[in-house]
C-alpha cells in the first residue's frame, strides 16, 4: 500500500498545447531555416517535436547546442554533421565553405541550403 501511495505523489508534468505557440511555429515554413532560442526547460524541444509530427513529409534535423562554452568552428562543424543525416552532399559543401564570418558568407550558405 505504501508503494502505491508513493507512486501516486510522483510529479507528472503535462505537455500543454498553446495556439498561439502553433501560429508562431508555423511561421518555419515561411523562410528556409528556423532557429529558437530559450533557456533550458521552457518545453522548446517537445513544443517543436509535436508540432511538426502532425506534418506530413517533414525532414527535421536536430542540432543541440551545449551549455558549456563552445567555439564557433565547433558549433559549425556538428551542425554540418548533422545536416550529412540527412542530406550528404549540402553538408560536406557547408563543411567545405567554413563557418560563416561575414555577410557574404552567411547569403552563400543560406543560398546553397535554399538551392
Amino acid at each position: 500500500m505504501k508503494g502505491i501511495q508513493m507512486r501516486d505523489k510522483i510529479f507528472r508534468p503535462k505537455i500543454l498545447h498553446r495556439k498561439r505557440i502553433n501560429k508562431i511555429l508555423s511561421q518555419i515554413f515561411e523562410v528556409p531555416i528556423f532557429f529558437i532560442s530559450a533557456s533550458m526547460g521552457y518545453g522548446k524541444t517537445i513544443s517543436v517535436k509535436n508540432f511538426l509530427e502532425k506534418k506530413n513529409r517533414i525532414q527535421m534535423i536536430w542540432f543541440d547546442i551545449p551549455d558549456e562554452d563552445s567555439d564557433d568552428e565547433w558549433m559549425w562543424h556538428k551542425l554540418c554533421e548533422s545536416i550529412k543525416s540527412a542530406n550528404f552532399n549540402l553538408g560536406k559543401t557547408l563543411t567545405a565553405y567554413g563557418f560563416p564570418k561575414t555577410n557574404m558568407d552567411v547569403y552563400k550558405v543560406i543560398g546553397t541550403i535554399c538551392d
